[in-house]
């Protein structure tokens, strides 16, 4: 099974992006904490912000935190409910073969 030069152009520009998100990491993770002593941080918090700082982590927007707020006022059996209906999901075909499907048909399909 060959690889197309296409396919090989995509993992070299996605392995490029890693590195790039990795290198910031580091960076950032090597700066000194200027977080005042009086207000030590919790490692979530830290994290949290390093993840805003790196771009891989956006605020939600007015539409997101409008349906979270509409799910957070649903009965809790609701959201019990929905919630097991979800894990019982049976999808033919699978999701992640449906991903994989899309990844090789390309951008364009």
């Amino acid at each position: 099974m060959g690889i197309s030069e296409t396919c090989l152009a995509d993992l070299a520009a996605r392995v490029e992006r890693l590195e790039q998100v990795v290198a910031e990491l580091q960076e950032a993770k090597s700066a000194p904490d200027t977080t005042p002593a009086a207000e030590p941080r919790s490692e979530k918090e830290r994290l949290l912000a390093l993840l805003q700082a790196t771009g891989l982590l956006a605020k939600p927007g007015p539409l997101v935190r409008a349906r979270a707020e509409a799910w957070r006022r649903l009965p809790e059996q609701d959201r019990r409910q929905f919630r097991q209906e979800m894990d019982a999901l049976q999808l033919d075909p699978p999701l992640s073969q449906i991903i994989i499907d899309n990844r090789r048909r390309g951008p364009s399909s």
